[in-house]
């Protein structure tokens, strides 16, 4: 019976961390697209008729959800996805080094 549970998910600190930061960094790139879509929909609200050259094919508020993913997208690369590649690479290399170790096992 002991051995039927399910494994428990081991991470280390580092990793733990790191999850944590980006999970706050997503959150503040929320915040700032949000922001910046209000604006953005005031924006157009108020500039609807003087700007001839924009389209304005949509009310301001689909307006202000298309601009806030427009901007998520513009905005990604505030997610630091090589780093999570890289300390994938290093956990590699140190397990390659720690297997082709030969004082561990003498």
């Amino acid at each position: 019976m002991l051995n039927s549970q399910s494994a428990r998910f081991k991470s280390s600190k580092v990793e733990r961390k790191m999850n944590k930061l980006v999970m706050y960094n997503v959150g503040a790139q929320v915040i700032l697209c949000s922001i910046v879509a209000i604006i953005g929909s005031f924006w157009y609200q108020e500039y609807e008729d003087d700007k001839l050259y924009l389209p304005f094919d949509y009310h301001f508020a689909v307006n202000g959800v298309i601009s806030f993913f427009s901007y998520f997208l513009l905005m990604s690369t505030l997610l630091p996805i090589s780093l999570i590649v890289t300390l994938e690479i290093v956990k590699v290399v140190q397990a390659y080094f720690i297997i082709n170790d030969v004082k561990i096992f003498a």
